[in-house]
């Protein structure tokens, strides 16, 4: 498999994954706990997949790690509180 081709395949999985969790997001909206678990998958999701992105390019470091954990953190915090309204 070319690199090309590697990007797509991850890619895709990160875009089914993640369409999957919203159409769970939209299937559970009135149930604010499961959200709250999904918001948290969606994050976390988030998190291993630019730290395994990365790790596969050989680009990983701790300012890349830490900026998926921030970004990731910051989402599920702002979900969180959308969902407390």
């Amino acid at each position: 498999m070319n690199e090309k081709e590697r990007h797509l395949a991850e890619y895709l999985v990160f875009g089914v994954l993640g369409i999957a969790l919203l159409i769970a997001f939209i299937a559970f909206r009135e149930n604010r706990g499961i959200l709250r678990v999904i918001s948290g998958l969606e994050s976390l999701l988030y998190v291993l997949w630019g730290i395994i992105h990365h790790s596969r390019e050989d680009r990983l470091s701790k300012e890349i790690v830490s900026e998926y954990i921030l970004l990731g953190t910051f989402v599920f915090l702002l979900l969180l509180t959308a969902l407390s309204i």
